[in-house]
């Protein structure tokens, strides 16, 4: 990525730049086929949960209860799907009840009190961890898939795994794309070390097809062209992360055939192409934003020229129409989309991802809680600003420059999602060599950048979480790339002048809650840091005095109640504890700890 940002930068003769571009994107795709068919990365989890996941249609929730059942584990230990911030049976106590209900249901004579592994050990030899497993497996299978289901298994548990299976966040594959993952033949054999080589190649080449169509889509030459595909093999994101999965080509090949349907004035191919993405992914639906901002400026201007482009209309109804067929398709396929949506819902709710690059991530490692006031409220003020693009998209500003601003919408769906994984961030790296013809300077700014961040520790290093500045600076080039993208595009818009007058004052107000409310959340922390410190000295009187000055600046954090609650205890406050709890399990009655303590109390 390096190498990349001083190609961006320098003039050179076109033939040394096409053979340099060349050179950098056969090293990167050299690099990542070579680092993810050795032995420990080979069908690594990515793989291995989308592999699975579409071809036995187990329940979401179920997912990780079913594969350990079909390795004849206990249930203990495993994300829990439906909490994914917990773990099931993660405690000794829990574990400990567990395997006594196994050992009492199976009718084992036993003595409940001995050691911990003693009990484990125990309902393995009784047969009743087996017997439960199987009773899994009865209840989530069709008993002809029992026997291909646990002999995948077997095959996914060898030396590529380090991380365990059942410890990142269960199938994530929506209704749709398990019904597109059957054309694969490789889904209807047994697991073969050779797939994880078949999915890699396919990756690439859909990978190049995508930045083909998308340069295609935009107006980009061939020279250009492989600058992007270049850019691409070149991040850390795409290599370690997209690559090694089965999703990449099903999702980005139909954004890609979307913004070239609308260059060419396409609508039906367009809203056919956003479906499809959308039900892979979700997110892709945002390409309607303009359609339903044009749609919404003719019904607001009544003056002529503002009268409702045709392929508006059209785009808008071949979307739904796509999106209503092709889900209803998937539909006799056993898997349900509500239960796919409540997957994905509890999952970006209940766990901060690491590897999460969206401008709000960088709001919460400063401090603001993921329920703050001011989250939302920026996130539509993202929006609101990339809706502004397709103001200027007047007749002569369609093919090729919707299609542009299109993708850059894409591009920056980060700035205004809570949930914006690192390997969805790779499209502004396919748009870089478009902007370079104008501003070699600033792409290569932002190729630097990503190399910067690429150079940092990993997302899940102890180091980013113990220094939020440093995890900061790596994801600021996730932020920088789009903003500038909107930037250049948003100088092409057509202000009025009470347009203009309006900008300055309220980007000001929004930077100035930023800064207030970043401000509050560190005061609380602080107070909060305090009533710890009076906490470790036993000083309980100290610590509820400092947890309600926390409390004062965020009066809604149920933990910070529960906190003070815990101190009024210790200093032998017992109603005053009693109340705290009461306000804590109000603010968040689904919080196990909050919960877990109140009980203790009572």
């Amino acid at each position: 990525m390096a190498a990349a940002s001083v190609l961006l930068a320098v003039p050179l003769r076109p033939r040394v730049r096409l053979a340099a571009w060349a050179a950098v994107g056969l090293a990167g795709l050299a690099l990542g086929f070579a680092l993810n068919t050795r032995p420990q990365n080979l069908a690594g989890n990515n793989f291995l949960h989308y592999y699975l996941g579409a071809k036995y249609r187990i329940d979401y929730g179920d997912f990780y209860r079913v594969i350990q059942a079909g390795r004849d584990a206990p249930q203990v230990g495993f994300r829990d799907l439906d909490h994914p911030a917990a773990r099931v049976r993660g405690t000794d106590p829990d574990r400990r009840a567990y395997y006594i209900d196994l050992l009492r249901e199976k009718g084992a004579a036993f003595d409940p009190l001995v050691a911990l592994d003693s009990l484990a050990a125990e309902a393995r030899t009784t047969g009743a961890i087996s017997a439960e497993a199987a009773e899994i497996l009865r209840g989530a299978l069709p008993e002809d898939e029992h026997a291909a289901f646990v002999e995948d298994l077997k095959r996914s548990a060898g030396p590529a795994n380090r991380r365990p299976l059942t410890d990142d966040y269960g199938y994530n594959g929506s209704p749709f794309y398990g019904l597109l993952r059957q054309a694969d033949p490789a889904l209807h054999r047994a697991l073969e070390p050779g797939m994880a080589e078949v999915g890699l190649v396919w990756q690439i080449l859909a990978a190049l097809g995508f930045v083909w169509i998308v340069g295609a889509a935009i107006g980009l030459p061939v020279a250009a062209r492989v600058a992007s595909a270049a850019l691409l093999f070149a991040s850390w994101d795409f290599e370690g992360y997209a690559l090694p999965g089965l999703v990449f080509g099903e999702l980005w090949v139909p954004v890609a055939i979307a913004a070239f349907a609308l260059s060419r004035d396409r609508p039906v191919l367009a809203g056919a192409a956003i479906a499809w993405a959308g039900l892979v992914k979700l997110f892709p639906f945002v390409l309607v934003l303009p359609a339903l901002v044009l749609g919404a400026r003719s019904l607001l201007r009544r003056a002529p020229g503002a009268a409702l482009p045709a392929w508006v209309p059209r785009l808008l109804f071949a979307t739904a129409a796509f999106a209503l067929v092709l889900g209803l398709v998937t539909l006799p396929f056993g898997r349900s989309w509500g239960e796919f949506l409540d997957k994905i819902r509890s999952e970006f709710l209940g766990v901060r991802m690491l590897n999460v690059v969206s401008f709000g991530q960088g709001l919460l490692l400063l401090g603001v809680r993921p329920h703050s006031w001011l989250l939302p409220i920026l996130q539509a003020a993202g929006l609101l600003i990339a809706a502004c693009m397709f103001l200027a998209d007047r007749e002569s500003d369609r093919g090729v420059t919707l299609a542009r601003r299109a993708l850059v919408l894409v591009a920056a769906t980060g700035l205004f999602v809570g949930s914006w994984p690192n390997y969805y961030a790779v499209l502004p790296l396919v748009l870089l060599p478009h902007y370079a013809r104008e501003h070699p300077r600033l792409t290569a700014a932002l190729a630097a950048g990503f190399a910067l961040s690429f150079l940092l520790p990993e997302f899940d290093a102890t180091v980013l979480r113990e220094q939020p500045w440093l995890h900061i600076v790596k994801l600021v080039p996730y932020w920088a790339a789009p903003i500038v993208m909107l930037a250049l595009e948003l100088r092409q818009v057509p202000w009025s002048a009470r347009a203009r007058r309006l900008v300055t004052p309220v980007t000001a107000a929004l930077a100035l809650a930023a800064v207030l409310e970043v401000g509050r959340m560190s005061a609380s922390r602080d107070h909060e840091a305090q009533a710890g410190d009076h906490m470790a000295r036993r000083d309980a009187r100290g610590a509820v005095r400092e947890y309600r000055l926390a409390g004062r600046f965020t009066p809604g954090n149920s933990t910070l109640h529960m906190s003070e609650a815990v101190a009024l205890m210790a200093a032998g406050e017992t109603a005053a504890a009693r109340n705290r709890f009461e306000r804590a399990v109000k603010l968040d009655p689904a919080d196990p700890v909050i919960r877990d303590n109140f009980a203790r109390m009572l």
